[in-house]
């Protein structure tokens, strides 16, 4: 399920900076961020305070105080990192995208209650979760039978995978510390919780997030969609897509992704049109915030979490509709490309060349590139053969957007 995020909110960290901590609005160092928006250059500073609804107001470290409309944020971010996920951590994914880590607390045949490490309780409805991965699914033993559970096509049942391997389809129940009851064929049977792996609904939580939402990534729950975020004082109060509240600190946040204002992932977009000409024999198809082969994006030994994973040649094209006022992107070799990588690479605009370079190779990362699309209808993006025809071409277009 695609959704649209417009723009986002990551925290990163300052080296230094020009005003006495002792003036500082707000105490907690994870409150001096840099802020990305919508124009070309970062603004960095102190939160003095941020909500959804009202906007940012950002002590800045050479201007003074500045106030960002929502809409106009881009990223921000704390510098802080999430931990690798433990032996203990079991994984609850929502229809959303959401990825939440935790012990399960409670439940029923409504609701699981996640015990998290930032966040506290959460209560999750059923019906918005798409798939639950307890700890011995992520095992050596274990993760290929679940990789197995995951190529499978979508079934019209929900399936509980077993330690044994064994698969049980039906209606899940109920879910809760103690396990999963699951209604069969052969009537309502009880899975203790020793004996599952995984879970995975057939339709649940498919569903797109209206309006203006935070995504938050958290140093130890993982990935949130929240429907209300205010930060304050050295506290951030926020409210989750199904209605828990909870408030935790700055120094528990990696990234906000504020999503319905004026920047729009072009990954969060389907074309209107996708081509590939192969050399000789093999097609690939283009993969949205993953690289080509379905791995995390990755240029210059640096990582993206929203792209665009294509291999040459290839030709994209989306529908702009006279929208968007501006275009951006970077691009690159993906690090999983080899060393006879080489590409040329062209950006169209309702049809007419507006930014072409040739020989891109792997280990460097171009742009920004920036166009003016002001009352365009169309946009296409090529990566044509080089030097060395398809070898080795696993390209990536990096954190490509639209602006409104």
């Amino acid at each position: 399920m695609l959704y649209v995020c417009h723009f986002v909110v990551l925290l990163l960290p300052l080296l230094g900076s020009a005003t006495d901590d002792r003036d500082a609005p707000v105490s907690s160092g994870a409150d001096r961020v840099i802020v990305k928006t919508i124009a070309p250059d970062p603004v960095t500073g102190r939160i003095v305070a941020f909500s959804l609804a009202d906007g940012m107001v950002l002590e800045g470290e050479a201007d003074g105080s500045v106030r960002l409309p929502t809409d106009e944020i881009v990223r921000v971010s704390t510098g802080g990192s999430q931990r690798e996920r433990s032996d203990e951590d079991t994984v609850v994914t929502l229809g959303t995208g959401d990825m939440i880590r935790g012990t399960i607390q409670g439940g029923g045949d409504e609701k699981v209650t996640l015990l998290t490490m930032d966040l506290g309780a959460v209560d999750i409805p059923l019906e918005a979760i798409a798939k639950i991965d307890w700890p011995m699914s992520f095992t050596a033993d274990h993760r290929r039978v679940v990789r197995w559970l995951d190529r499978q096509l979508v079934a019209r049942q929900d399936r509980i995978l077993l330690t044994n391997g064994d698969v049980v389809d039906g209606f899940i129940a109920a879910i809760g510390p103690d396990g999963v009851t699951i209604d069969t064929e052969s009537g309502e049977a009880a899975v203790s919780r020793r004996q599952v792996l995984a879970l995975r609904m057939a339709f649940g939580g498919a569903a797109d997030v209206e309006g203006l939402h935070a995504i938050v990534s958290l140093r130890d729950t993982g990935r949130v969609t929240m429907t209300s975020l205010t930060w304050r004082n050295g506290t951030i109060e926020v409210e989750l897509q199904h209605g828990s509240r909870a408030s935790f600190s700055p120094d528990r946040l990696v990234r906000i992704d504020i999503c319905g204002g004026n920047w729009e992932w072009l990954s969060g977009q389907e074309p209107i049109s996708y081509q590939h000409t192969p050399l000789l024999a093999r097609s690939w198809e283009y993969v949205s915030d993953r690289n080509v082969l379905g791995r995390p994006l990755s240029v210059a030994d640096e990582r993206y979490e929203h792209g665009i994973g294509v291999h040459s040649r290839s030709s994209l094209t989306y529908d702009l509709k006279g929208e968007y006022n501006t275009f951006v992107t970077h691009f690159g070799m993906d690090d999983e490309s080899g060393p006879m990588a080489d590409v040329s690479v062209a950006i169209l605009v309702d049809g007419k060349p507006r930014f072409s370079q040739e020989n891109v190779k792997r280990d460097e990362l171009h742009g920004p590139v920036r166009l003016d699309v002001r009352r365009a209808n169309r946009i296409e993006l090529v990566v044509d053969f080089g030097e060395n025809g398809d070898m080795q071409d696993r390209f990536d277009w990096v954190e490509a957007a639209l602006i409104r």
